[in-house]
């Protein structure tokens, strides 16, 4: 054989295993897509205020209108009927799930250092309301009583309220504490959490399987890769909400196209964090389904939705 025909031989296999391996790439994505299916919602989802009304989600209860991550902006939130209040749970030092936001106390309380070196009792003793001010810049519940309060005080206290907690520790011990915790109160029913870790997510979901559960940071960003590709059916979803910034990377990410996809896995599409008027408007306009804001009163009045009497 000629070494011309030896190449042309070696083109025509090369050719061919190219072509062999573009159809099982085509025989994969189309098993993915035949085998994605939508999200099973849990009871979480089931009751809605309206035909196509988002849930107005009180961010850490409030935080415009009262000091954050306290029963003082949980009780305020409620009473003016959001739908779900929204917290952020950390481990104490004694294994408590407590609710604040930062790791250490010192831009919302009266005191200084970790969270995770201090005791639930210890937490609790500090001015929650220390460093919050008013519209006026009056710091008014500045030694008025607020406090960090744990998760468990937080569910004992509104029993009936949707909760979207947060578990902002990198622990799965927490992820344990947590479900636990839901377990034992039976909560789970009436929560959502989320993560940005995955291992303290996928620990969530083995623990707690009934439980609803936003997609963490690398889940998110998969299902963005998908949707950027025209793909969103290869996605496998075990979220059942997809909870998402304005932008990021400076790429705005909301699109009518955006809340179609997310809407084929039947995934919750909430958007954090929004407290202008007109932004607000804007994500009820394009079908955002959770509205998560500092500012739960200006949604509900852009919803026209009365405070709700508890």
């Amino acid at each position: 054989m000629s070494e011309a025909s030896r190449d042309a031989h070696r083109r025509k296999r090369r050719n061919r295993n190219w072509a062999l391996i573009g159809v099982a790439f085509i025989f994969i994505l189309g098993i993915r897509a035949v085998s994605s299916r939508p999200i099973e919602q849990t009871d979480y989802v089931t009751e809605r205020v309206g035909p196509g009304a988002p849930y107005v989600i009180a961010h850490r209860g409030g935080a415009g209108l009262r000091p954050e991550n306290t029963i003082a902006a949980f009780s305020h939130a409620h009473m003016l009927g959001v739908d779900v209040l929204e917290m952020d749970v950390r481990l104490s030092a004694d294994g408590v799930p407590v609710v604040i936001h930062d790791e250490t106390v010192d831009r919302t309380t009266d005191g200084a250092g970790a969270v995770a070196s201090m005791t639930a009792a210890q937490l609790a003793t500090l001015d929650a309301g220390h460093h919050f001010l008013d519209a006026d810049g009056t710091a008014t519940w500045r030694d008025k009583g607020a406090f960090i309060p744990s998760l468990e005080q937080v569910l004992a206290r509104f029993p009936d309220a949707r909760l979207n907690i947060e578990l902002k520790d990198e622990s799965q011990v927490l992820a344990s504490a947590v479900c636990g915790l839901l377990r034992a109160t039976q909560s789970e029913s009436r929560v959502l959490i989320a993560a940005i870790d995955r291992g303290v997510m996928l620990r969530f979901r083995s623990d707690c399987p009934n439980v609803a559960t936003s997609a963490f940071e690398l889940e998110a960003a998969w299902f963005l890769l998908y949707h950027y590709l025209y793909l969103p059916g290869l996605y496998h979803t075990n979220a059942h909400a997809m909870q998402l910034p304005e932008e990021a990377l400076g790429i705005d990410l909301w699109s009518e196209r955006l809340v179609r996809s997310v809407a084929g896995h039947n995934m919750l599409l909430d958007i954090w964090t929004v407290n202008d008027p007109l932004e607000i408007a804007r994500y009820v306009d394009l079908g955002a389904t959770g509205i998560i804001t500092d500012r739960p009163d200006i949604a509900l009045a852009l919803l026209a939705r009365e405070p709700v009497p508890r």
